[in-house]
């Protein structure tokens, strides 16, 4: 079988996260007379398909005439590009992926785009579930390691160069963080504990200080959590987020009780996970009265199928710490 080009692996990933409705790029909005607005449609739509411009677009006359859309018609992604979120990776031996195939439809001998490009031994999605072949691993993830590195460094050049002449290009500037929170996405799900890449998107979210894209990164952390869940890099993002939405989320408490499930979850298919039950003691700190006393609750029954997980009794040792002060402070008051 001829090798593919690496590059075309690559951009195959990102062409599946970018279809992701969750993890994938936001929409592009115009910041200036001169910006070029994207407008997707279906394959299906018919040519004579005319665009509503929205009202708060019509700033100016000549903002968003026909002379600055242009229509990007979206391709399927060899018939791979998930309908739903994803939420969880994994990496498959090609032997596997005969069964894989024959699962969802696809027989050894059909014929069309997947066969033609062989992505139908590289990539698999169904339910949600991205499969990745070990085959193409290595060159997948220098490829990947190679577009980061480059995205990242013309990044930092126009951040400097916007620092020193104090002019900033919004389209440039657009397109430059899309550009490296694409290549750090793919990166990361092929080296979870790639920290200059973890690094890279907490820049781009610190200046960007979106509610939105501080949630998708929750999402799309817990995908990488999905086949390295004793990652340090990913749980650690994750608390990082936490503490830059902690005081403008109104359902702070509702994250919290997702945060304390995903680990549990978690826990139960990797065993003697550190890392995930520190991630759950440091989120007592962020919880109500009430949640905490749930949490301690709900840890005895956890902790008597797993007498040998000591994690889980630190967990309940912090929780009743925790919950004592709040009963102290609140009968002194």
């Amino acid at each position: 079988m001829e090798e593919l080009d690496p590059l075309e692996l690559l951009h195959h990933l990102e062409g599946i996260l970018e279809s992701d409705p969750l993890i994938g790029k936001p929409p592009f909005h115009p910041s200036s007379p001169n910006a070029m607005c994207d407008i997707v449609v279906d394959v299906a739509t018919p040519l004579d398909y005319s665009p509503k411009i929205p009202k708060t677009f019509l700033l100016r006359n000549d903002l968003c005439g026909k002379s600055h859309f242009h229509i990007r018609l979206i391709q399927p992604i060899a018939k791979f590009a998930p309908q739903k979120p994803l939420d969880e990776i994994g990496f498959i031996h090609p032997s596997q992926f005969v069964l894989l195939n024959e699962d969802i439809g696809i027989s050894s001998a059909s014929v069309g785009s997947v066969q033609k490009t062989n992505f139908g031994t590289l990539f698999w999605v169904k339910d949600h579930k991205l499969g990745i072949s070990t085959k193409v691993l290595f060159p997948l993830y220098v490829a990947a390691k190679n577009a980061f590195v480059e995205a990242y460094k013309n990044y930092k050049l126009h951040r400097r160069h916007d620092k020193n002449t104090s002019i900033c290009s919004s389209s440039s500037s657009l397109s430059l963080e899309s550009e490296l929170m694409k290549h750090s996405r793919a990166l990361l799900l092929l080296s979870c504990d790639f920290g200059t890449a973890w690094n890279s998107r907490k820049l781009v979210m610190s200046k960007k200080q979106s509610l939105s894209m501080f949630m998708n990164e929750l999402i799309f952390s817990s995908v990488i959590l999905s086949h390295s869940p004793k990652s340090e890099q990913a749980w650690s993002q994750r608390r990082w987020v936490i503490k830059m939405i902690a005081g403008n989320c109104s359902n702070l408490q509702e994250i919290m009780e997702r945060e304390s499930e995903l680990v549990k979850k978690l826990a139960e298919r990797s065993k003697m996970n550190y890392r995930a039950w520190y991630h759950r003691c440091w989120l007592v700190s962020y919880m109500s009265e009430e949640q905490v006393l749930q949490e301690f609750n709900k840890s005895r029954e956890w902790a008597g199928l797993h007498v040998a997980d000591n994690s889980c009794f630190h967990y309940r040792e912090v929780s009743f710490r925790y919950g004592a002060i709040i009963f102290i402070q609140a009968s002194v008051n």
